[in-house]
């Protein structure tokens, strides 16, 4: 028990008992403001965490939340770098943290008699991905793993199963049962399919109004959604969203959109990658662009039409 400051000491002192090399690291969270390293005064810090290096690898730790990895600091204390404070001569640290922030998405979507769709939907997250997830669901309960599916109608859930929720070393992975009549349209003898039931990029935050400022998104990411679509007897398909692929200037990111009819089946790919967090303001052009693009694909349909004769 104690402040933040106290449990992190004693994570030290318990470092240093099993011959970790570990030290105090004072640090200003990202809702506090940035330092000024050329004057360093202790009122600009406030927070201290426990610095640690063992091999060729040093971790930043803050041992206040059961429910996170060691390896990730929690996103207030995610910042660029840390005053680490040590006897002989204490010295700027950067905090780099390789989480592999990651959400994947297997869908398995077929069509009944009415033409309803009826998906399968296996989700496994990474890093802050399933720490942000697991947050949710233990303060909220089960229906919180709801909240990654954007689309109508979800009370008609027909299953949910959760693993590793309590191991956060693990990845957390959640199966969707479900049938979802808002997922496909009829119209005469057509089926319009909106086959996403993830938009996580449907949101664009970037827009005139913060030209002027720089970007910093919570941390780098990767997204894949992966969708088999099962046609259905006596259909074929009418129209298929076009491959697309959308790059940003200095590799720091990538959208690519994939599309394919195989036999009896659809086959969609959707991968997203975000490897900066921190950008300067010239790039809110870019990144605005980046998520119109991903929006206007992820709105696109897939249309089945029924065979004549």
């Amino acid at each position: 028990r104690g402040n933040t400051a106290d449990i992190n000491l004693f994570l030290i002192n318990l470092l240093r008992a099993a011959d970790i090399e570990a030290y105090p690291m004072l640090i200003a969270t990202r809702s506090y403001g940035n330092i000024v390293k050329d004057y360093p005064l202790i009122s600009q810090f406030n927070r201290l965490l426990a610095f640690a290096k063992l091999s060729d690898q040093t971790f930043v730790m803050n041992a206040i939340d059961d429910m996170r990895s060691f390896k990730l600091p929690s996103l207030e204390d995610y910042v660029t770098e840390g005053l680490v404070l040590k006897k002989d001569g204490s010295f700027w640290a950067n905090i780099d943290v390789q989480h592999n922030s990651s959400s994947t998405y297997m869908i398995d979507l077929k069509f009944d008699d009415a033409g309803q769709a009826l998906v399968g939907l296996t989700s496994q997250f990474k890093g802050y991905e399933a720490l942000n997830l697991r947050k949710k669901m233990m303060n909220g309960g089960i229906n919180q793993s709801y909240s990654i599916l954007k689309t109508p109608n979800i009370k008609k859930l027909d299953s949910v199963v959760v693993k590793n929720l309590l191991e956060p070393s693990k990845p957390l992975e959640i199966v969707y049962s479900y049938k979802n009549p808002e997922n496909s349209m009829i119209n005469g003898e057509l089926i319009y399919c909106d086959p996403y039931p993830v938009k996580d990029f449907l949101d664009n935050p970037f827009n005139e109004e913060r030209e002027s400022y720089p970007i910093e998104l919570d941390y780098e990411k990767n997204f894949m959604m992966v969708i088999t679509m099962e046609i259905p007897d006596g259909f074929a398909v009418e129209g298929i969203p076009l491959n697309e692929q959308s790059k940003l200037p200095g590799e720091i990111g990538s959208f690519t959109y994939r599309s394919a009819i195989k036999d009896q089946l659809v086959q969609l790919s959707i991968k997203v990658k975000l490897t900066r967090r921190t950008l300067p303001h010239r790039y809110n052009a870019y990144m605005k662009e980046f998520f119109d693009i991903m929006n206007e694909k992820l709105n696109e349909q897939v249309v089945l039409k029924k065979r004549s004769g």
